[in-house]
């Protein structure tokens, strides 16, 4: 099975209706990445953390609480020292543009020409 970002509805029926708990699958086992997600639309900020896939390449990245419509950059990258700044040599293995544009739906990737 292919690596996968998933970003899914966390908090319907309420005032947070476009809210997302992020987590991967399959990528590799006890691995450690970073995650970085860079709000373009909807949001402001940036959020950054570290993590470590568990034995089946699994992890829970974290959430973020939304109440609109977001758009946001999402990269990963290897990062065996543990920090939340790529250095060189630490490869990307994802690099895309997320939108939730829809109340309780979860994060898909930008369709081409949207913008």
């Amino acid at each position: 099975m292919a690596p996968t970002f998933h970003a899914e509805n966390r908090d319907c029926g309420g005032p947070n209706d476009f809210s997302q708990a992020v987590f991967v699958v399959n990528f590799e086992p006890n691995t450690t990445y970073a995650f970085r997600a860079e709000f373009l639309e909807g949001a402001t900020g940036v959020a950054n953390t570290p993590f470590t896939t568990d034995d089946n390449g699994n992890a829970g990245i974290g959430s973020v609480g939304l109440n609109q419509p977001a758009r946001a950059r999402v990269r990963i990258w290897l990062n065996p020292n543990g920090d939340v700044t790529q250095d060189p040599g630490e490869e990307t293995v994802l690099d895309e543009i997320y939108v939730i544009d829809e109340p309780c739906t979860g994060a898909h990737p930008e369709e081409p020409g949207n913008s």
